[in-house]
């Protein structure tokens, strides 16, 4: 019996998507989302009046953060700091991610941006997205004949 290495297949793929990356054409906004050194875990709730968006940002000073809507486009970035170097300290294992981070999301045509506000608490970025108002009242429409 012979030993095989395996290799999981998120492996091939991200070696694949990485050879191929210099043949493919990106647009700028699509490629500061890969020049990211870490990507937030997000998730977003349809409310009945509101969209939430709650992003996990431990350690990010909100002053770090930019929140940008651009027609339905909602684009969240920032950096998280790496902490200074300490002397004589020792690591055995880092797995917090530092650097810059980018997340852009489509939403519905329904958003009133006038409206949008965000909050931080204990590490979460929770963004508040109200729905725009729409009419309560029916109108009827007439159709308007045309003589030929």
């Amino acid at each position: 019996m012979s030993l095989r290495h395996y290799r999981h297949p998120h492996a091939l793929f991200n070696q694949l998507q990485n050879e191929l990356m210099p043949f493919i054409w990106c647009e700028p906004e699509k490629t500061a989302h890969s020049q990211a050194a870490w990507v937030p875990k997000v998730d977003i709730k349809e409310e009945e009046k509101e969209f939430v968006v709650y992003a996990d940002i431990p350690g990010v000073d909100p002053n770090e953060i930019e929140i940008e809507m651009d027609g339905n486009i909602l684009t969240v970035k920032g950096e998280r700091k790496s902490e200074q170097e300490e002397k004589g300290k020792q690591y055995y294992r880092l797995e917090r991610k530092t650097g810059k981070f980018y997340r852009q999301f489509t939403l519905p045509e329904s958003v009133d941006s006038s409206k949008i506000s965000a909050k931080t608490k204990n590490g979460v970025l929770a963004i508040h997205l109200p729905k725009a108002q729409e009419s309560k009242h029916a109108r009827k429409i007439t159709i308007e004949q045309e003589n030929a």
